[in-house]
């Protein structure tokens, strides 16, 4: 739902220049004919290297709207000095990111992650409002989710398994 949208909008302010691209090449198909704009469909798996290979070709920057198990997006985009934007509701930290970095400033790739509402934006609104106020004991956030818009299911698996995330004493009930 998310990719949709930010598809739509951008083939608007770039017709003819917006790939729909996913694992079932049909329903990209059907989601660049809903959308129009002179988009095309191009079939990409995040956990299969050469259906991510080819579905660079040509491809000058990335909006990456899928939870992945892997980060073969991400390598195969530093690789090719592409940028790169992670807007998926979960973001995957790991060892190695501060390596990746370093691929990244030689390749000349730009890399934006954790663009999402959460962890993302929401994040930076905080970060940025604690800075501000000098001094923060707590800071508590919340996110209402489907207020008459849209989301996808990985937006709602976040979401769900925030709620269920047992720390500091707080019980999933």
């Amino acid at each position: 739902m998310v990719g949709r949208r930010i598809a739509a909008h951008l083939a608007a302010e770039f017709p003819g220049r917006v790939l729909i691209a996913g694992r079932d090449e049909q329903r990209a198909a059907a989601v660049s004919a809903e959308i129009g704009q002179g988009t095309k469909p191009r079939r990409v798996d995040v956990n299969d290297l050469p259906t991510i290979e080819r579905a660079l070709d040509g491809v000058e920057t990335i909006v990456s709207c899928v939870a992945q198990r892997e980060m073969h997006l991400l390598r195969a985009s530093i690789g090719h000095g592409l940028a790169y934007t992670d807007v998926a509701p979960r973001l995957a930290f790991w060892e190695g990111a501060e390596k990746l970095s370093d691929e990244a400033r030689k390749t000349g790739a730009r890399i934006v992650l954790g663009a999402g509402l959460s962890p993302g934006i929401s994040n930076m609104m905080a970060a940025q409002l604690a800075k501000t106020l000098g001094r923060v004991e707590r800071l508590e956030t919340a996110i209402l989710l489907s207020l008459g818009d849209e989301y996808g299911p990985d937006s709602l698996k976040h979401f769900v398994d925030a709620l269920m995330h047992r720390d500091r004493g707080s019980r999933a009930r």
